[in-house]
């Protein structure tokens, strides 16, 4: 049981600390987000690329 109590009180903390680091990352970035285009991006970049290499492999298997 005091694991239990411990895993809880580990997961609130962690979580507190989350939401203050994350508040103050917030506050020092300009009123533009400028992180989540470049993930938007990188993703977009990397679905592009699966894309290309799930064509190769798909017509290299078919020929």
């Amino acid at each position: 049981m005091k694991k239990h109590i411990k895993l809880v009180f580990a997961v609130i903390v962690g979580l507190l600390v989350y939401l203050y680091v994350n508040k103050m990352f917030n506050a020092s970035q300009p009123e533009e987000q400028l992180i989540p285009n470049s993930i938007q991006e990188l993703l977009s970049i990397h679905h592009d690329q699966i894309q290309m290499e799930t064509k190769r492999a798909l017509e290299e298997y078919y020929s």
